[in-house]
């Protein structure tokens, strides 16, 4: 188990290393234990089924399809950085408490699964975004309350053409 800094990650899961000039992996690991590599932020584990692979081709950093298996959930991630930036992702049952690591007192949970492609050319003032959700049991907490929880379909784009977006609340108990 890997643990430092503010989200108990190792530092150096985000430092590379050219493991070939076609092929970059997670400075510090050793491909034959990476793969049951254990990792910490605010007490969410997380490991990563195979080593996740970078790319540079054509100007470009490409980050091959990988896998993160969380405590609940998986996401499975692509995308790319250089002539602008993209990320596919994919989600299964993945735990909405993750994102409490990211942004502190967010205090949402529930699960989530479906799709979010975000593409953002190079120059461009606003990212084409591709969203299809389902969340089930979301609820968000603070201090003083709690949310009943509910279910929620969400189909979403973003472009630089006027939003659309529909989101259907569902009966969290029907």
């Amino acid at each position: 188990m890997h643990r430092c800094g503010n989200f108990g990650l190792s530092t150096r899961t985000f430092a590379l290393f050219a493991r070939s000039p076609t092929e970059w992996i997670p400075a510090g690991f050793d491909l034959g234990t990476m793969a049951t590599s254990v990792f910490v932020a605010n007490g969410i584990g997380f490991r990563t089924p195979r080593a996740a692979q970078i790319e540079p081709l054509d100007g470009e950093y490409r980050l091959l399809p990988s896998q993160l298996d969380f405590d609940k959930g998986s996401a499975r991630i692509a995308g790319s950085y250089g002539k602008g930036l993209s990320l596919q992702a994919r989600l299964d049952k993945l735990d909405l408490s993750v994102a409490n690591a990211l942004f502190p007192n967010l205090g949402i949970d529930g699960s989530a699964t479906g799709s979010v492609d975000y593409v953002q050319a190079a120059g461009a003032d606003v990212p084409n975004i591709d969203t299809r959700l389902t969340i089930t049991n979301f609820t968000r907490s603070s201090a003083v309350i709690v949310s009943e929880p509910v279910d929620i379909q969400v189909v979403g784009r973003l472009t630089e053409r006027p939003a659309f977006k529909r989101a259907t609340e569902l009966d969290a108990n029907p």
